[in-house]
């Protein structure tokens, strides 16, 4: 007998919300994608140990910390990617959680892409900027993360349209 713990929010731009959930232990990014979030999560440790100072990756690494995970076409490939966001003393306050986005490309392999931003809701958009969904931070309707290309940069509404 298979059980159900925890929360699906369905999203109106088509991503898939999960928190802490599981069917007996099994997470569901597995269940219901066929990913496996060990190989997410040790991808994510080893982008981690470049990405942070030393200190912060020593934290990370030794201490208690959790993943969470949304489902959304970040790149406009028709392939769902992982936003993914490590919880841990070390990750988390006030601004919320290290979230990092990782692309899954075609033969199942992973492209962690540089982003790692503070955040307490990250929302993917309906509009792109070169390849990229845009993206939105704390429902904050002032500003958007764009893709310039390499990266993520915040740029004022007022400016995007």
């Amino acid at each position: 007998m298979i059980s159900f713990v925890g929360v699906v929010a369905i999203m109106a731009f088509g991503g898939v919300v999960f928190t802490q959930f599981s069917a007996n232990g099994i997470p569901a990014l597995l269940i219901l994608s066929g990913l496996e979030t060990d190989k997410i999560e040790s991808e994510l440790l080893e982008h981690y140990k470049t990405a942070f100072d030393s200190d912060t990756y020593t934290k990370i690494s030794e201490g208690q910390y959790s993943f969470t995970y949304t489902f959304s076409d970040i790149n406009n490939d028709r392939q769902n990617d992982v936003i993914a966001t490590i919880k841990s003393d070390a990750t988390c306050g006030s601004g919320g959680c290290i979230t990092s986005i990782v692309l899954i490309n075609d033969d199942m392999t992973f492209e962690t892409i540089p982003f790692e931003y503070a955040v307490h809701l990250l929302t993917p958009l309906q509009s792109i900027t070169r390849g990229m969904r845009d993206l939105r931070i704390n429902s904050n309707a002032d500003n958007l993360l764009i893709w310039n290309g390499h990266q993520y940069i915040l740029e004022p509404v007022a400016e995007k349209f």
